[in-house]
């Protein structure tokens, strides 16, 4: 039996919207769970609503989760020229948070699931949470400077010098977002969590280059640590097509249920 809960966590004093995907296992036990990571200017949708079909289908096979609207997009409170990877973390943070309250969870199989941008934050959030049971990462950023600088023009630069906010595609990018993208540190991080991590790679992605995903990939097997990597033939960046879209939410969710039921 599940239940769509609309809930809202505070984090550094302004609310966090999210949806709540309650499961309730027919024996009373305990369930696993999994917080989802929007990409750069998503939502707790996202694209074509994939988010919204993988907690459904998550849930269909046992396993809760919670969509979140980082600050500063969809739902929740903020600008998002204040975003940052870092404030989005503790965001992601807040949401585990949530999910270790809930007394039908268990807290020992806790997954993040993260898109693009998302991917970044759910690795970075390891270093916060290292006993989050896996993460899985779609088409996830790891150049974070690479891929801003691929996506910005020398007239967003001008903007930047001027007034303190860049113009990307209507979004208004701040500085402590850039100044913050050189400290990064994802693969260090990866060096350090233990359990599983997963990666699903869209070969015909055009925002974010299938080399940042396989960087992840080289760095777990060169450090000995588990990890599977799938890609998806034709798939664009969010698995925009009514081909890779079921693939992508099949995989998932094949993935995860291995991972966080069997504990492996």
């Amino acid at each position: 039996m599940a239940a769509e809960i609309p809930v809202v966590i505070e984090n550094q004093g302004q609310q966090i919207v999210g949806m709540w995907h309650s499961v309730v296992a027919p024996s009373g036990a305990s369930v696993p769970a999994v917080g989802f990571c929007h990409g750069f200017g998503g939502s707790k949708s996202e694209a074509q609503r994939i988010f919204v079909e993988t907690a459904r289908a998550l849930s269909d096979r046992g396993i809760a989760s919670l969509r979140i609207d980082f600050r500063g997009s969809g739902d929740s409170a903020g600008d998002f020229a204040e975003t940052t990877v870092s404030g989005q973390v503790s965001d992601a943070v807040a949401a585990v948070e949530f999910l270790k309250s809930q007394p039908e969870v268990d807290s020992r199989q806790i997954a993040l699931l993260g898109l693009s941008l998302g991917g970044l934050v759910a690795v970075l959030s390891t270093l916060q949470v290292p006993d989050l049971a896996a993460i899985l990462l779609w088409n996830p950023v790891a150049d974070a400077v690479g891929v801003a600088q691929r996506r910005t023009s020398p007239e967003s630069h001008s903007q930047l010098a001027q007034s303190g906010v860049a113009d990307y595609r209507g979004w208004a990018v701040g500085v402590p977002f850039l100044q913050e993208l050189p400290h990064l540190q994802p693969h260090a991080a990866l060096q350090k969590f233990e359990h599983p991590v997963g990666i699903l790679l869209g070969d015909a992605d055009e925002s974010v280059p299938n080399t940042d995903g396989l960087s992840y990939e080289e760095i777990r097997r060169q450090f000995h640590l588990p990890v599977d990597l799938h890609r998806i033939e034709g798939a664009g960046h969010t698995f925009e097509s009514l081909v890779a879209r079921p693939q992508a939410i099949a995989w998932t969710v094949e993935w995860l249920s291995s991972k966080l039921f069997s504990g492996q």
